[in-house]
C-alpha cells in the first residue's frame, strides 16, 4: 500500500499479485499496461473490487489477501477499509492488514475497525533471535565471538533507543565487522576498546538512521556531553534527548571527525583509523608519545599525572612539538589544566605562552602543517578530540594559527608559481589539472590566484617551449568559467592585462606562421574573454 494514492491503484497491484509472471521485476511496467488495457476492453466498472478483478481472483479463492504498509498509504482510510470490506463481507475471503497502528489516524481507525477487523494482534520483536541471525552472517570468527558475548550490552542500547528498527541493528553489525577487520591484531585483543567502538557505532547508527540527527550533529552531540549543565530551554533539543537515553563517553572513541566521515562516506581511512586506535586510552601501556598520554591523563594517578605533565613541559621547552595538530592538543589540555588549577599558569598566561611558542617556530621555519585541512579541524586531530575546543580562548588560538598558515602559504606562492612554469612545459595535462576545477586531487589552485605570482614574460618564455599550446589555451577558457571562482581569481586581472600586449607582440612577430595562429587563438578565445569576465566582477564589487 506504500505510496498508493487512489483505490484503482490497488486494482493494479492485485492484478500483478494474481499474475506472478506479469508481476515479476522484468514485467512490472507491462503488467500495468495489460491491466489498464483489460479494463478498457471489458468496459466494466473499475471501482473497488470491480468485476474484472473478481473474475481474476476467482482462481485464488483459497488464497489470503495481505495489505501491508497501511499507514504509508495516501488513500483516505475510509475508502481503503471500504475496498477491503468488499472481499471480507461479500466474498468471504481471509484478509490480513499489516500496519503500524501508532501512525494510523486513531479516531478514524477505532470507528471502523470494530466492523471490519475480526482479531487484532501486536507483533513483538524477538531481538535475541534476530541478533543470532545477524551474527550468523559475520564471517570473522573472532568478531562473531566478541559480538555474541556483547549481546546484553547491545540489547540494552537497542531498547534504550526506542526505535525497534532491526534493519539498523543488522547494518550496525555489518559495519562493525568491517571496522573490526580494518583494525590491527593488537586491537582485537583489547575487549574494552572493541566494546567502546561497538557502543559508539550502535548509538550513532540508531540515531542517524532513524533521522533523529544528521552526521553533522555528531560533534555537537559530544560537545553537549562535555557541557557541565544543559539549559532548561534546550530540553526539546533532540541532542538533549539522546544524551538522556545513553551513557555517552566524554569524547567518542576514534573522535567525532572520523565518525562523521564514516557515516557520510561509509568507510574509514585505514591510516587514520589505525592512528586513532593506537592513540586511544586503551593503548596507554604501549610506547605512546607523552602528549597523547597527557590527553588521557584525567584518569591517571596523581604521581603519573605530574610525571606526564612534566614530560610534556620538557618537550615544549625543547620545541619538540612542531606539528600544528599536536600543538593544538597540548594547548587545549593546558587550558583545561589552568582552568581547573592543575598547573602553575593562568588561562591568559597559557594563551600567551603558546602564541609565543608558535611565533618562534614560525621564525625558525619549523612549524609543520599538513597540505590537507586535517590539522585545521577545530575539534580533533589524530583520532583524538581536542580538550577545551568549545572555549573562546581555544577558538582564538585556532584563528591565530590559521592566520599564520595563510601568511606562510601566500609567501610560498612565488616559488610555487615558478615551479608551475616547469610543470606547464613538462606535463601540460598536470598543469591543467592544477589550475582547473575537476574531480582530480591535483586541482590545488582552481580558485587560488597563483598566476598573479608569475612574471608574464616568464610565462611567455615557457609557453614557447610547450608542445601542446592549444591545451594551454583551452585550460584558460575553463579556469574563468565560474563567476563564484572569478571573485577569488580577481587578483589575476592585472596579470592577464600585462600578458595581453606580450601575446599581441608575439602574434605580430609570428604573422603568417601556424604558431602565430595558435597564439591568436589563445588571446582571442581565452585571455581576452577572461579579462572581460574579471573586469565585470570588479565592476560589480565596486558598485556594491
Amino acid at each position: 500500500m506504500y505510496g498508493l494514492k487512489e483505490v484503482t491503484q490497488i486494482d493494479d497491484v492485485l492484478f500483478q499479485a494474481t499474475n506472478p509472471r506479469l508481476g515479476s521485476k522484468g514485467m512490472g511496467v507491462a503488467s500495468k499496461i495489460i491491466a489498464s488495457s483489460f479494463k478498457s476492453t471489458v468496459k466494466v466498472d473499475v471501482s473497488s473490487s470491480s468485476n474484472y478483478l473478481k473474475k481474476l481472483l476467482s482462481k485464488t479463492k483459497d488464497s489470503i489477501l495481505i495489505f501491508d504498509d497501511l499507514e504509508r498509504c495516501d488513500i483516505p482510510l475510509k475508502q481503503v477499509f471500504g475496498y477491503i470490506n468488499d472481499f471480507v463481507e461479500h466474498e468471504k475471503r481471509h484478509v490480513i492488514i499489516i500496519a503500524d497502528a501508532s501512525k494510523v489516524e486513531e479516531d478514524k481507525y477505532l470507528s471502523i475497525k470494530e466492523k471490519l477487523i475480526g482479531q487484532e494482534l501486536e507483533i513483538q520483536l524477538d531481538i535475541e533471535e534476530a541478533f543470532k541471525s545477524f551474527c550468523a552472517s559475520v564471517k570473522n570468527e573472532i568478531c562473531k565471538t566478541f559480538l555474541s558475548s556483547s549481546f546484553p550490552n547491545i540489547c540494552s542500547i537497542y531498547k534504550a533507543s526506542g526505535y525497534n528498527n532491526l534493519r539498523t541493528l543488522r547494518k550496525a553489525i555489518q559495519d562493525f565487522e568491517w571496522i573490526f577487520e580494518a583494525m590491527s591484531a593488537e586491537a582485537h585483543d583489547k575487549n574494552d576498546l572493541l566494546q567502546d567502538v561497538l557502543n559508539t557505532l550502535l548509538i550513532l547508527s540508531l540515531e542517524i538512521r532513524s533521522g533523529n540527527i544528521k552526521e553533522q550533529d555528531i560533534e555537537d552531540l559530544f560537545k553537549m556531553r562535555r557541557s557541565a549543565r544543559v539549559k532548561q530551554e534546550d530540553s526539546s533539543n533532540p541532542l538533549v534527548e539522546i544524551r538522556g537515553k545513553y551513557s555517552l563517553p566524554y569524547s567518542p572513541i576514534l573522535g567525532e571527525e572520523l565518525w562523521q566521515n564514516f557515516f557520510e562516506t561509509g568507510m574509514f581511512n585505514k591510516e587514520s583509523l589505525e592512528e586513532a586506535v593506537f592513540n586511544s586510552q586503551y593503548f596507554q601501556s604501549l610506547d605512546q608519545e607523552s602528549w597523547v598520554r597527557l590527553v588521557h591523563a584525567v584518569d591517571a594517578s596523581d604521581k603519573d599525572f605530574e610525571r606526564i605533565k612534566n614530560e610534556v613541559q620538557s618537550a615544549l621547552d625543547k620545541k619538540e612539538y612542531k606539528h600544528v595538530g599536536i600543538i593544538k592538543h597540548v594547548f587545549g589540555v593546558f587550558l583545561w589544566m589552568a582552568d581547573n588549577g592543575l598547573c602553575e599558569k593562568t588561562v591568559d598566561e597559557v594563551q600567551t605562552y603558546f602564541q609565543q611558542y608558535v611565533s618562534e617556530l614560525t621564525s625558525d621555519k619549523s612549524l609543520e602543517f599538513e597540505e590537507e585541512d586535517r590539522s585545521f579541524s577545530n575539534s580533533a586531530f589524530a583520532g583524538l578530540g581536542f580538550w577545551s575546543h568549545e572555549k573562546e580562548k581555544f577558538q582564538e588560538f585556532c584563528v591565530y594559527l590559521a592566520d599564520i598558515k595563510s601568511r606562510l602559504v601566500e609567501n610560498s606562492y612565488p616559488e610555487q608559481a615558478k615551479n608551475l612554469l616547469n610543470i606547464m612545459i613538462d606535463d601540460t595535462a598536470l598543469f591543467e589539472r592544477v589550475l582547473v576545477l575537476s574531480n582530480s586531487e591535483d586541482q590545488k589552485y582552481s580558485r587560488t590566484p597563483i598566476l598573479n605570482y608569475m612574471q608574464p614574460k616568464d610565462f611567455m618564455d615557457a609557453l614557447g617551449k610547450v608542445s601542446d599550446q592549444r591545451r594551454v589555451g583551452a585550460l584558460f577558457e575553463q579556469r574563468y568559467k565560474f563567476p563564484d571562482f572569478n571573485k577569488d581569481l580577481l587578483k589575476e586581472l592585472n596579470w592577464l592585462s600585462d600578458l595581453k600586449p606580450l601575446l599581441e607582440k608575439e602574434i605580430e612577430q609570428r604573422k603568417g606562421k601556424i604558431s602565430g595562429y595558435r597564439y591568436r587563438n589563445i588571446l582571442d578565445l581565452a585571455i581576452t574573454p577572461a579579462i572581460t569576465k574579471l573586469q565585470a566582477i570588479k565592476g560589480d564589487l565596486n558598485n556594491d
